[in-house]
């Protein structure tokens, strides 16, 4: 058996020579075993022949069994494209269910067919063909194989090309080319702020017919959020199949933002995402006003399908930069009766990050939510604070959350993750709960951040005395327990104890989407 893995990374600022080679056995059909190919060439444009060439070897029947295909490279004209795109149409490929393209253009923008007689463009008449070739191979059923594709669009037109692109890109998703598009990622585009053209393509994508549409994942510039969600709103249809949703929103402060908020809760309230399971929203800068339309939705009988929910919430600077400390504590109140209502019964996931400095009032807020008892299906809790050890710690932490962290209340807990709120009074404070009363069966417990520099002795009667038998993880990383505390609880638990960062911090609202196939655009 051939050859069935491959991966290039060519460094050199002149790869032609090796790009050539690679394409004469492929020509030959040296490489006819290859399943997965992987090619990264150095940051220097390359040669457009030698691309042809490349691209022209690649489909010509050598790799025919290939399933998977990642290109990486910078091109000047597009030639490279072009040949792919040939490669592509002529059926060299008929195995390929996977493509990733990263490709650095100033033509990317034709890939979605704008006339290049435009006077932005310059160059010789004909640059910018390869990206419409690919964009007409793509948008026929030429490779009926081809299961998941990721572009990564880079264009050296600055914000004026990303405008261009996307609201051609609205215009095919809109024309029905694209109706099996499961998974559209919009986190890496960078719009004109005061584009209008752009908040209007925005708008396009929001009404678009996307019946197959599984994720969606917006940038971090509210304009364009709202003006998605305002024609998500506009839509004549649902988005039956839409199961995540992320809205990392973290400027600073941005009176649309509280648009955002405004215009999410009324695709939720209204019945537009009716298999929604996973959502992920920024609301450190939100009033108080789209906090209450937030959570509103999150009381809506068209959202008890939710089944994830990351949160960021509370403000970061003193009073006045996102509204006062009473403001910010308003907030969680909210969420707690949001919780308290029994409408997100079906909730498996919940990750609630803090952004305040003074986090105790938000803390024993958000547990009178956790003591109603209406999370019987909760699996993961995580509690941050952002960033984490940044933060006042407070003793009575420990008291408010010994009350709620019991199996009475979470039944069904298996993971626990409490990050840079305790101290070793607070943590002290739990363990002693958890002596008194029956603890969740967890299977990990995640303390990383926290001040523990003298906690040892309550770890170890913990797992000393089999209070939680399923318990197979204690990720004490960044603590302070180190010296003889590490040594003693490694040596007593070496099979439980772990003191690595694997468990380091992850923002929020990126929760781990199940695994989607099929089309993944990053523009």
């Amino acid at each position: 058996m051939g050859l069935q893995f491959l991966d290039l990374q060519m460094i050199s600022d002149a790869p032609e020579e090796g790009l050539g080679a690679l394409a004469d056995v492929m020509r030959v059909g040296a490489l006819k075993s290859l399943q997965i190919f992987r090619l990264k060439l150095g940051a220097g444009i390359v040669d457009g022949d030698a691309l042809s060439a490349f691209g022209r070897s690649l489909g010509g029947g050598g790799c025919s069994v290939l399933q998977k295909l990642e290109l990486e490279w910078v091109d000047s004209r597009d030639e490279g494209v072009a040949a792919l795109a040939e490669s592509l149409a002529g059926g060299g490929l008929p195995c390929l269910r996977e493509m990733c393209l990263s490709v650095r253009s100033r033509y990317w923008n034709n890939f979605v067919d704008w006339d290049e007689s435009d006077d932005h463009w310059e160059g010789e008449k004909g640059d910018g063909d390869g990206c419409r070739i690919l964009g007409e191979v793509l948008s026929t059923n030429k490779i009926p194989s081809l299961r998941s594709l990721e572009l990564e669009l880079i264009s050296q037109d600055g914000d004026e090309g990303v405008n261009r692109a996307v609201r051609g890109f609205s215009e095919v998703v809109r024309g029905g080319n694209l109706s099996g598009l499961r998974k559209l990622n919009l986190e890496k585009a960078r719009f004109e702020k005061h584009d209008e053209s752009s908040r209007d393509g925005g708008g396009e994508l929001g009404e678009a017919s996307l019946h197959s549409l599984e994720e969606l994942v917006l940038n971090d510039q509210p304009e364009i959020a709202t003006a998605i969600f305002d024609g998500m709103s506009r839509g004549p249809g649902v988005l039956p199949a839409l199961r995540s949703l992320r809205c990392p929103l973290n400027k600073l402060k941005d009176s649309e933002e509280t648009r955002v908020a405004e215009s999410l809760s009324a695709v939720l309230t209204a019945g537009k995402t009716p298999s929604l399971v996973n959502l992920g929203v920024d609301l450190l800068q939100n009033s108080e006003k789209s906090m209450n339309a937030f959570a509103g939705a999150l009381c809506s009988p068209r959202i008890s399908a939710l089944q994830r929910l990351g949160l960021r919430i509370g403000h970061t600077g003193p009073d006045g930069l996102f509204g006062s400390r009473k403001e910010q504590s308003v907030k969680v109140v909210m969420l707690s009766v949001t919780i308290s209502s029994g409408n997100l019964s079906g909730l498996v996931d919940l990750c609630v990050c803090f952004g305040s400095q003074e986090n105790l009032e938000d803390v024993k807020a958000l547990c009178v939510g956790l003591n109603s008892g209406k999370l019987p299906s909760l699996r993961n809790l995580r509690l941050k604070t952002d960033p984490p050890m940044l933060f006042r710690l407070e003793d009575e932490v420990g008291a408010a959350l010994s009350g709620v962290l019991v199996a009475e209340k979470l039944p069904r807990l298996r993971t626990l993750e409490v990050r840079g709120l305790l101290n070793d009074t607070a943590f002290t404070t739990l363990m002693q709960a958890w002596s008194d009363q029956p603890p969740p069966p967890l299977h990990s417990l995640l303390l990383a951040d926290n001040c523990l520099s003298e906690s040892a002795d309550a770890v170890l009667p913990l797992l000393g005395s089999r209070r939680i038998p399923t318990l197979e993880t204690v990720n004490l990383f960044g603590t302070g327990l180190q010296g003889r505390s590490e040594a003693a609880l490694c040596g007593a638990f070496p099979d439980v104890i772990d003191f690595d960062s694997s468990n380091d911090y992850v923002d929020p609202v990126e929760l781990t989407f199940p695994h989607l196939t099929n089309s993944v655009w990053h523009l």
